[in-house]
């Protein structure tokens, strides 16, 4: 036996705690410098998001979830760019990409662009509550109304189920939520 087969680690799985930062950073760093396809864990999201995202910056599955993250801390904006990024790296972008594209834009007030990104969605579940919240935006109350509809037969939540699964920071974007789904509700 080499002694380069002995401590190759190439092809390996580890799964690395406290891995957003200190010494299993630094170990998860050395596995992937070194082949080995590797999960971190970590008490705070927030920070195993981040530090996911610095260890791998081209995997779309991580910036996804940092879009997500940034979407819910209610940093639209950031959250768009980084969507666009991911893009680049993965021009064939899929649902994990088309979801939060369609969100930014919702809370970034491009309803027409908001529809163009949920028609790009393959499959579309909870996204559903947002079509119809789009939909509402856009004075189209009777689609809406079926969208929300079709959205809690098929995810079998509520809107407010919908809405209590949403962990947005601010409360102001809760409110907005509900009060929307009340008004399509209602209609």
């Amino acid at each position: 036996m080499k002694i380069e087969d002995l401590f190759n680690v190439s092809g390996k799985v580890a799964i690395v705690t406290g891995g957003s930062r200190g010494i299993g950073e630094m170990i998860a760093a050395g596995f992937l410098a070194n082949g080995v396809k590797v999960y971190i864990t970590a008490r705070k999201e927030a920070a195993l998001i981040e530090k996911a995202k610095e260890l791998c910056p081209s995997d779309v599955f991580i910036l996804s979830r940092y879009v997500n993250l940034l979407i819910y801390l209610g940093e639209f904006d950031n959250a768009f760019s980084e969507l666009k990024r991911a893009m680049r790296l993965d021009p064939f972008s899929h649902d994990l990409l088309f979801g939060p594209e369609a969100i930014c834009h919702y809370w970034l007030d491009n309803y027409d662009l908001a529809m163009q990104s949920v028609s790009k969605i393959k499959i579309a579940r909870t996204h559903l509550f947002y079509l119809s919240l789009i939909l509402f935006k856009k004075n189209e109350l009777s689609e809406a109304s079926k969208k929300l509809k079709e959205a809690v037969a098929i995810t079998d939540m509520d809107f407010q189920a919908f809405v209590n699964s949403e962990p947005y920071k601010d409360e102001e974007n809760i409110k907005k939520l509900i009060q929307d789904f009340h008004s399509i509700e209602n209609y």
